[in-house]
């Protein structure tokens, strides 16, 4: 058993290891900029303003590591130097990647660029705003005409090294260098690496629980979704055990009358609540019985406050703060699991072993607790694999109608504000809960048939 679960959780490694690479890549691919959001401003207001944001920006970019290179190496072409990433205004990385595939010379790029900065952040005597802006729109200039035209309406007298710059950028053009892949090494010093074991300062990195900070509140991701997932275990754990515990016993009463009139109504109404969408029975729910227009028997709201009661007191209270959301997200999972839970056991029946019992007298009642049950109660321990998420994740839907702060109202608030560590925390934690989740139904199966074995390879 325990070679069994070895092998399991080194199965495991490879997973998770693509589940934090997975993550990291969209994360990079992600509308905003972590720094900007940060900030909470943006370099679009002016040249004026731009001039006074691009330190603070470039600080906050050295902060969060974003001027580091995003992973161990990368595949670029030779027109690019491998310090690329290093230039911090993303406005300016764009118009210099533009004139990296007009041109490739990537001295002279440089050049130029260090020049027209430059002169945009000490600007000559005699340098009026209207050549400020010329300058200011050459540095984030989109495309060739563009940029002409602010060239020619450029002070030759102010702006000479910067003029004489561009003059020999054209002359010495080699844009044959952006067909030569590249291959660069960076090291341990690039952004996965620290967000993975951090930077020994001010983050810990993710292997030691570290998820980042939220941009929102500049609260730790941690507590975060810590105080979250807390909230959601109060009510998934409810739900999901009265299923699972309450589905095996009505599966298996509508198996043994598999073809009744009584079957076929309570799978007809099993069907029918299945196919009822939670969020419009939670709304009915609190229409009728929370306080709406008719009865007001339970809280149809939040999750009540607790901090000045006894611990029964605070107990009972909270369990009928309970009630609607539990029934919201247990009805879904009980009827699903009872109509599986009746499709096995009506195959287990019809097995010949069953008859063969049958045959030598075995009682009926005794049979189907001591075989019946028990195979046809195998989909389940695989269908527990797939719920170990639900627990954590819980429902966005009955958190949003009830206004609980879980852990699904909480990712979709961070997913609303933009708040990318919160949201990417929250899919990494729920990622890490499936694969535990399925490890789970593994050694479950394993215990509950022995007959399944891990098939030793070949030495």
């Amino acid at each position: 058993m325990l070679k069994y679960v070895a092998l399991r959780l080194l199965y495991m490694i490879p997973t998770l290891v693509a589940i934090t690479l997975l993550t990291f890549i969209i994360s990079l691919q992600t509308p905003g900029d972590p720094a900007m959001l940060k900030l909470r401003n943006s370099e679009g207001s002016g040249p004026g303003a731009a001039r006074e944001f691009w330190p603070a920006y470039a600080r906050e970019r050295e902060k969060l590591h974003l001027d580091l290179p995003v992973f161990y190496f990368s595949l670029s072409r030779l027109a690019l130097p491998d310090t690329f990433y290093r230039i911090p205004i993303p406005a300016h990385r764009q118009m210099l990647d533009k004139l990296c595939w007009e041109y490739g010379n990537w001295p002279q790029i440089a050049k130029y660029y260090q020049q027209l900065r430059h002169a945009y952040l000490h600007p000559p005597e005699g340098s009026d705003e209207m050549q400020e802006a010329v300058l200011y729109h050459l540095l984030v200039a989109g495309s060739e005409d563009e940029r002409t035209k602010w060239i020619k309406q450029l002070d030759g007298r102010l702006f000479g090294p910067v003029l004489d710059a561009w003059s020999e950028l054209e002359s010495k053009a080699s844009p044959w260098k952006n067909y030569i892949p590249s291959i660069q090494w960076h090291g341990i010093r690039n952004q996965y690496h620290y967000w993975l074991f951090g930077d020994g300062k001010s983050r810990m990195g993710l292997l030691r629980g570290d998820l980042g900070r939220s941009f929102r509140s500049h609260r730790k991701v941690s507590e975060i979704l810590s105080s979250a997932i807390l909230v959601t275990l109060q009510i998934s754990i409810f739900a999901l055990l009265f299923a699972f515990v309450l589905s095996i016993p009505s599966g298996l009463f509508l198996a043994v009358r598999a073809g009744s009139l009584l079957d076929r109504s309570l799978s007809s109404l099993l069907f029918a609540l299945y196919s009822t969408p939670a969020f419009w029975l939670g709304t009915l729910l609190i229409v009728f019985l929370g306080g709406g227009d008719f009865l007001n028997l339970f809280p149809p709201f939040g999750l009540g406050d607790i901090s000045n009661m006894s611990f029964f007191d605070a107990l009972l209270f909270r369990l009928w703060h309970l009630v609607l959301p539990v029934f919201c997200l247990f009805y879904p999972a009980y009827t699903y699991l009872t109509r599986q839970m009746r499709s096995a056991a009506i195959d287990e029946i019809h097995k010949p072993y069953v008859r063969a019992l049958r045959a030598r007298g075995i009682p009926s009642a005794r049979i189907r607790r001591k075989h019946i049950f028990i195979n046809a109660s195998l989909p389940h321990i695989t269908l527990l694999g797939s719920f170990v998420p639900l627990i954590i994740s819980g429902s966005v839907m009955i958190e949003i109608i009830f206004s609980i702060p879980g852990m699904g109202k909480t990712t979709l608030d961070a997913l609303y504000a933009r708040d990318y560590p919160v949201v990417f925390g929250a899919v990494l934690i729920t990622s890490a809960f499936t694969v535990l989740g399925f490890l789970l139904s593994d050694i479950l199966y394993h215990l509950a048939d022995p007959r399944i074995q891990v098939k030793k390879e070949d030495t």
